[in-house]
This record gives structure tokens, sequence and C-alpha cells, in this order.
């Protein structure tokens, strides 16, 4: 795939060989599950994958996107320690 040597080029190179796609699997809109994710990690600024979520995250983000058409965060903040 050909794109532009810039920051955005290569992001969306890591995009397309972090194949999103579906809790189920699959990689198009058709059917109800609507919330993709990435299947691969390849860099630290790719957003968290489905194995890296739990199963209440899952839940919660299948949830949210029902209700309000869009999931603000997929993974809860964690606590920082001072």
């Amino acid at each position: 795939m050909a794109v532009r040597k810039t920051a955005k080029g290569l992001a969306l190179k890591r995009w397309f060989k972090e194949e999103w796609k579906t809790p189920k699997g699959k990689e198009g809109y058709s059917g109800s599950d609507r919330t993709f994710r990435p299947t691969k990690r390849i860099s630290s600024k790719t957003p968290s994958t489905w194995g890296e979520l739990s199963k209440s995250e899952r839940a919660r983000a299948a949830k949210e996107k029902r209700e309000k058409g869009r999931v603000s965060r997929y993974k809860k903040p964690s606590k920082s320690r001072r």
C-alpha cells in the first residue's frame, strides 16, 4: 500500500496492519456488532486490543455503543499511586 512518508501516512499504514475487527472477528458492519478494536498490537501507539480488555469492559463498551452511538473510553484508567 502506497502512503505518504509523513506522520499521518505512517499512522495510516499502522492502522491497516492492526486488523480492526468486531469482538466476533468480523470485519464488516453487517450484523449487530458495531464496536471495532485492533486485533494486533503493532506499536506503542496501538489502542487496546480485544485481548487486552476484560469481559466487563467489553460488555460496558457494547452497551454504551448501543445507547449513545459511540464509546468514550474502552479501558478504565488505572489508578496511579503517588
